[in-house]
Formats: C-alpha cells, sequence, structure tokens
C-alpha cells in the first residue's frame, strides 16, 4: 500500500506517525501493526465504522507529542515528500492543506467560504483542475479549511478543542476554521497549489 509506505518513510526519518485505521480488514489491520512493529514512532489506532472522523482525528491527536499534525484523509494518497512540504509550511496561526483533487481529476476545493449554512461553500468544486493551476499561485489563503488532509499546530488544534464531533458533512472543519480564527484572529488557511491530494 502506497500510504503505508509513505507512512514508513516518513517513521524512519524521525516523524511520529499514527495511523488511524476505520473499519479495517483483518489485512488492512495486520498491514497496520505490522508498519507500527517495524518503523520507529509509529503507533496505530483502530476504530469502528459507527465511529465519525471527528472522533477519529480528536483521538489521534491525542497521540501526537510533537509540535504539528499533518492529518490525511483516508481517501487521498501523499507521498512522503508531499507530506514533508505539508509539515515544513505549517506555522503559529496557520494551517495548510494540499489543492483537494477529486477521483475524476476535477477540483474539490481549494479552500472554502464560510457561509454559515447547512455546508461550506467549497471553492472552485467540480471545476477542472486547470481551473485552478491557471493562477499560477504557488499559494492561495482561503477563509477555512475544505479538504480532510490538513496541517496544524498541534497546540493550536487542542486549544481550540479539536474538531467538533457533534458535526458532520464538512461542517466539523467549518466549526475548526472559526474557531481557530478566534482563537488568533490573523489565523491563516493556505492551500499549497502545486501538491495535489
Amino acid at each position: 500500500d502506497l500510504k503505508l509506505k509513505a507512512f514508513a518513510e516518513l517513521a524512519v526519518s524521525g516523524a511520529q506517525v499514527v495511523v488511524a485505521g476505520v473499519d479495517l480488514t483483518i489485512g488492512q489491520w495486520l498491514g497496520a501493526r505490522l508498519l507500527a512493529e517495524l518503523a520507529p514512532h509509529t503507533d496505530v489506532m483502530r476504530f469502528g465504522a459507527s465511529d465519525t472522523y471527528a472522533h477519529v482525528v480528536n483521538a489521534a491527536v491525542e497521540r501526537v507529542v510533537g509540535e504539528k499534525v499533518l492529518v490525511v484523509d483516508p481517501r487521498v494518497s501523499l507521498t512522503a515528500d508531499e507530506a514533508r512540504r505539508c509539515i515544513a509550511q505549517v506555522q503559529r496561526g496557520a494551517a495548510v492543506a494540499p489543492l483537494a483533487v477529486q477521483a475524476d481529476g476535477t477540483v474539490d476545493a481549494i479552500g472554502a467560504l464560510l457561509r454559515g449554512t447547512a455546508e461550506p461553500y467549497r471553492i472552485l468544486h467540480d471545476h477542472p483542475l486547470e481551473d485552478a493551476l491557471k493562477t499560477k499561485l504557488t499559494e492561495f489563503r482561503a477563509p477555512a479549511i475544505a479538504g480532510r488532509t490538513f496541517a496544524v499546530m498541534a497546540d493550536a488544534f487542542r486549544a481550540v478543542g479539536g474538531l467538533d464531533e457533534r458535526l458532520v458533512d464538512d461542517l466539523d472543519l467549518e466549526s475548526l476554521s472559526v474557531r481557530l480564527r478566534q482563537f488568533d484572529d490573523g489565523f491563516e488557511f493556505c492551500v499549497l497549489m502545486s501538491v495535489l491530494a
């Protein structure tokens, strides 16, 4: 599995890796356990199908001892180098995310607008990837987090209470974005346009 290979490469380079598996088959669980046994700084957690995304992320972040956290959507495959680029860009007062691309190659989002409605407005959602790349920006400052892959300082994430486990359908991400801005009114959400996820 390419994802486990990237995690192993990160762990060998000294990064702490927490793999939070949800509703894993026995083969996937054994692969994750093997990774934890062989790679330094690696922990594996297992969750059931009824556990929410917010609960899984919050529990995994509690195990992190470092300054920075990279949350990776289970549907996304980042290389170790792409993960390192996201982590390297994180600083106090900023969260970083890759450009979110859907399976069909269209843009999932380059951030979100906070609308306070049933779901956040995902910027450039369903647009061809070329539309996002036309900007020739290396980074895009977005009003809010849109994708489930993002990096943030661990203390900021914890200070605002993590993801709200009562919310679903990306409202947990909108709520996190609002609370991070309340925590630090200059907080920024940066999308790395050259890292596709």
